[in-house]
């Protein structure tokens, strides 16, 4: 069972690949709990819902969460190799999704955060 101490330090920049499912586990269980907070009343299953997602908007999803665990073990994302590598996309990644989806899907406090202090380090 994969926990958020099984994240490595150093995030695998290849997440999708068959040899790094745990970012896709990762991603996956970030958007239910996501969505459950933004909606807790919805009975429609949230595993419909993140499959029809692009694989953009899982990748931002995956990004976001793995700052926010970054941050929270009190590592400045900025230190990161891989954390750098994955926030240089964000700009073009950032901007291919909807304002209201990005909202939508990563405004926590924890994850917005992380996010915004790792762009204004770059």
């Amino acid at each position: 069972m994969l926990t958020f101490k099984t994240l490595p330090d150093d995030i695998s920049l290849n997440f999708f690949g068959l040899a790094n499912l745990e970012g896709e586990m990762l991603s996956t269980r970030a958007y239910q709990r996501l969505r459950l907070e933004e909606r807790p009343d919805d009975e429609q299953d949230p595993w419909s819902d993140y499959v029809s997602l692009s694989l953009i908007e899982r990748r931002l999803i995956y990004i976001a969460e793995c700052l926010s665990i970054q941050s929270e073990r009190g590592k400045i994302p900025a230190e990161n190799s891989a954390c750098q590598a994955l926030l240089a996309d964000i700009h073009t990644l950032g901007w291919s999704i909807s304002p209201s989806l990005w909202e939508w899907g990563l405004d926590n406090g924890r994850c917005r955060a992380a996010l915004m202090d790792a762009i204004e380090q770059q």
